[in-house]
């Protein structure tokens, strides 16, 4: 297989001229963290605000796609890397361009979703396209960074022939052509309300022999599993209530822990709005639910005191907690508590 030119490198070495500018230290971050790549990072499941902002600036991205394939040819099956990995193995072993592209964009909800996301296939040409909502959406910026990978993936197959990238770039477009970045990276702003890929080749179902096709079919089966797990087991306000109680526990404050869901989710504020809307429900009853449930799990459970639970479920003060029990439960944090710990005691008793 032929060596092909890393194109995204070009832009990833603005991106790190730009964070050093702002007093960033790639290294030492990654080092503070005991992370030895942003792969760790995303198998944890966990990444916070400072550490997301840092990363989207620092990491130099074309690596992941390399670093996964490489994982994968050495370590086989027991490299197992999340959901994550899997959707990113699943594409890099894809045997044809245009499958490879089919499952960048179909198994994106592994990844996190991206505003919405379409792709058009016409003949020899195929645009993928990510619609944000607005031109200053938080996801314009994520929409960028997945186009570079998209170009990463291409461009690690024998595909010979020109594309393009449409970017959000004051009025311009970055153009990547013959493996040459064709524009001024100084002049580089996110939040472009439409970003997208355009390819055209006639190679895009020509069979690349270098691909392990056996390890496509074991990841395809996998993904597919883990997709239906997704889409049927659980709904995506489940999704968003599950992160919502992991990360109340983490010491998120609930005025940024929006922000953290939609990094994690890599969404907009808009667009999850939008998808729970779409399941009849919104951000602030599912935190209601999830503090009313762990409300009652916690004092009726535990040797906590009030105060301690009121924190732990990100109340600002001991006030705002009493006026949430009363609100949902007609009565006092106090006498809440003396009510299910007596329930929990006459239960004992029967048994």
């Amino acid at each position: 297989m032929r060596r092909l030119k890393n194109v995204s490198s070009k832009i990833a070495a603005r991106l790190r001229v730009v964070a050093t500018e702002q007093g960033y230290d790639f290294a030492d971050l990654r080092r503070h963290y005991q992370l030895m790549n942003f792969e760790v990072m995303v198998a944890q499941k966990r990444v916070n605000e400072l550490e997301h902002s840092k990363i989207l600036q620092l990491y130099e991205l074309p690596a992941i796609f390399k670093s996964v394939h490489n994982q994968v040819a050495q370590e086989g099956l027991s490299f197992i890397f999340d959901d994550f990995g899997d959707y990113v193995a699943l594409c890099s072993t894809s045997p044809t361009l245009a499958t490879a592209i089919s499952h960048y964009v179909n198994c994106r909800v592994l990844m996190g979703t991206c505003d919405d996301v379409r792709l058009i296939r016409e003949g020899h040409s195929i645009s993928v396209i990510y619609e944000c909502g607005s031109a200053q959406s938080e996801a314009a910026g994520q929409a960028w960074i997945y186009l570079i990978m998209l170009a990463d993936l291409v461009q690690s197959f024998s595909v010979g022939e020109p594309f393009k990238i449409s970017i959000g770039l004051k009025n311009e477009n970055i153009d990547i052509v013959d493996g040459a970045v064709v524009a001024n990276l100084a002049d580089l702003t996110l939040g472009n309300t439409e970003n997208s890929l355009s390819l055209t080749t006639s190679r895009l179902d020509e069979y690349e022999w270098s691909r392990n096709d056996f390890l496509h079919q074991l990841y395809a089966k996998k993904v597919h599993a883990e997709m239906r797990d997704l889409t049927i087991s659980r709904s995506y306000s489940q999704h968003v209530s599950e992160m919502v109680c992991e990360y109340l526990y983490q010491g998120d404050r609930p005025e940024i822990l929006l922000s953290v869901l939609c990094q994690r989710l890599h969404v907009s504020r808009a667009t999850l709005h939008r998808k729970l809307a779409e399941e009849a429900t919104s951000y602030s009853q599912i935190l209601s639910c999830v503090r009313k449930n762990e409300a009652t799990r916690l004092l009726g459970s535990s040797q906590k005191n009030i105060i301690e639970v009121s924190q732990l479920l990100g109340f600002s003060n001991v006030s705002s907690f009493n006026r949430f029990i009363k609100k949902h439960f007609d009565t006092t944090p106090s006498a809440f508590k003396s009510r299910l710990l007596s329930d929990s005691r006459d239960n004992t008793s029967k048994h």
